[in-house]
């Protein structure tokens, strides 16, 4: 739905500036948002909806949202709110709780949550390209407390917009999921598809091709530059975190695919003894990229 500041036009305000408001929710909601020089009052009776408002570099910025006292269903009240800016999470808050606050404060284009993905909802295959009747790898995340009321839908979709699969699964231990799709029979068939992955109404996608079974799916290569990083962390010149941060870049920028989310965090001491020794094999000629990159999903990486 449109939406803009009193006094302001959609053309007057610039893209670098605008922040986005989105929220997801079971019951009617009033709130408001304020920055510095603006505040506006926001309410709604729909389950998701998206307010974009003016939210200048160095500005500071106050959300509060309120929910309805009951849904009349016997139904829990639950209402969640992330902002994005930048394509990039600057915020999270989440009730449940009947006349509960969302409450959401910082700095315009200062991020304040791990996630790099401005979405509820972030995956990735293990790879791109899949030979005909190879299992297709899924796994990817949601915003913490999420996955205890809404269901994860999953399709994959050809490029003729044909639906090839569809599942729901709903979380339960964690914020996590992974889970495999095989490519043949019934109406399989080699070429280009787009997997598509849906929480809240909000939904990120992936593109893959599936070749024939006599062609080789080609390998994944980790950039030659990513050789001297390794290097220096098994060498202990770069901290554990700087290591952490480089695979990360990678990944968000598209130039490698880690096969999937694991909860094991940076702190296992054994744990990252044993990837920084795979990380000095690998540098030296020991390890392969596709070796070394099922190593990298033993870290704990927010993408």
């Amino acid at each position: 739905m449109g939406y803009h500041l009193p006094g302001t036009s959609a053309s007057s305000i610039q893209g670098a500036d605008i922040a986005t408001l989105n929220v997801y929710t079971d019951v009617p909601w009033q709130g408001t948002m304020s920055t510095l020089s603006n505040s506006t009052s926001i309410s709604n009776f729909t389950e998701n909806s998206s307010y974009p408002f003016l939210c200048r570099y160095g500005d500071n910025y106050t959300i509060t949202l309120q929910s309805a006292g009951s849904t009349g269903t016997g139904e829990g009240v639950w209402t969640a709110a992330n902002l994005v800016q930048d394509s990039t999470m600057l915020n999270l808050d989440v009730n449940h709780i009947a006349n509960g606050l969302v409450s959401l404060t910082g700095q315009c284009h200062v991020p304040q949550y791990p996630m790099s993905d401005a979405g509820v909802v972030n995956f990735t295959t293990d790879r791109t390209v899949y030979r005909y009747g190879e299992p297709i790898q899924i796994s990817g995340t949601v915003l913490p407390e999420l996955e205890k009321k809404w269901v994860l839908s999953s399709t994959i979709i050809d490029s003729n917009g044909m639906i090839m699969k569809q599942d729901r699964a709903r979380f339960y231990a964690d914020n996590y999921f992974y889970f495999y799709i095989t490519a043949h029979g019934g109406i399989w068939h080699p070429g280009n598809y787009t997997v598509f992955e849906q929480v809240a109404h909000s939904t990120a996608q992936e593109n893959i091709s599936i070749v024939s079974a006599s062609q080789s799916a080609p390998s994944q290569s980790i950039p030659s530059w990513f050789k001297n990083t390794a290097k220096l962390w098994y060498d202990g010149k770069i901290s554990d975190s700087e290591f952490v941060q480089a695979v990360q870049y990678m990944i968000q920028h598209g130039m490698i695919r880690v096969p999937s989310f694991h909860s094991i965090t940076t702190s296992s001491t054994s744990m990252l003894t044993w990837i920084r020794s795979s990380a000095g094999q690998w540098a030296n000629g020991q390890m392969t990229d596709d070796e070394f990159l099922g190593v990298l999903k033993y870290l704990n990486l927010q993408y």
